[in-house]
């Protein structure tokens, strides 16, 4: 007999992803708790082992999250962004003992792993009506680490609210084992890539701000 799937649909008719955080400044408890909860459901599901690699989306993704941003002529000027955002950069570009870790990291991020992972789980990724949160985007989903989902949180909570230490709050609502350093180095990682990569956010923020928070993702990355 031929296999039969079914896929299940709603519509949520009139709602928003929550990329307005970024402009707030604030995630509050009780949404930090929902985005929390709904990941480590995504991670505690069962799969069958012929799940996709989905190894095509994760090389390009590879590409843009651990290589282009810190290559020193990836053709693409940061002061198009912000000015002096490009000078900003060079320190993470010239440090080889930070690329060499980061190289590391995206080596895992290519591996196949045991844990269902949503692969973009950012603010673009949730959608929110009233006080309900749904989870969008599934296309990046891949068989990895859980880390990796829980470390882009992080960072972009950090990004929000401009405070490291809301990464020990959600290492606290998630209730499963974490390998802490790699899910701080994925964190730190994350909020790099967004600042100095390809990949920018609609993000208001000073240059100074940007400086520390690339100081605190490297902090993170090293460890």
């Amino acid at each position: 007999y031929d296999t039969s799937h079914t896929l299940i649909l709603e519509d949520l008719g009139h709602c928003r992803d929550m990329s307005y955080l970024y402009d707030s400044r604030l995630v509050e408890e009780a949404q930090l708790k929902t985005l929390v909860t709904a990941l480590e459901t995504i991670h505690s599901t069962s799969v069958a082992n012929t799940y996709p690699d989905n190894i095509t989306l994760r090389e390009l993704n590879h590409q843009h999250i651990f290589v282009l941003p810190f290559l020193l002529d990836n053709g693409f000027s940061l002061d198009n962004i912000q000015e002096g955002l490009e000078k900003v950069s060079l320190p993470y570009k010239k440090d080889g003992t930070l690329k060499d870790r980061i190289n590391l990291v995206g080596q895992k991020y290519l591996d196949k792993g045991n844990t269902l992972i949503h692969g973009d789980y950012y603010p673009g990724s949730w959608m929110t009506k009233g006080n309900q949160i749904f989870i969008i985007d599934p296309e990046f989903s891949f068989m990895g680490f859980a880390e990796f989902d829980v470390g882009v949180l992080a960072a972009h909570c950090i990004m929000i609210t401009m405070d490291g230490s809301i990464l020990e709050q959600i290492m606290t609502f998630y209730k499963s084992n974490l390998n802490v350093e790699l899910l701080r180095q994925i964190a730190g990682i994350e909020i790099m890539r967004r600042i100095i990569g390809l990949a920018q956010l609609p993000v208001k923020r000073s240059l100074d701000e940007k400086k520390h928070l690339l100081e605190l993702a490297y902090r993170l990355v090293m460890q």
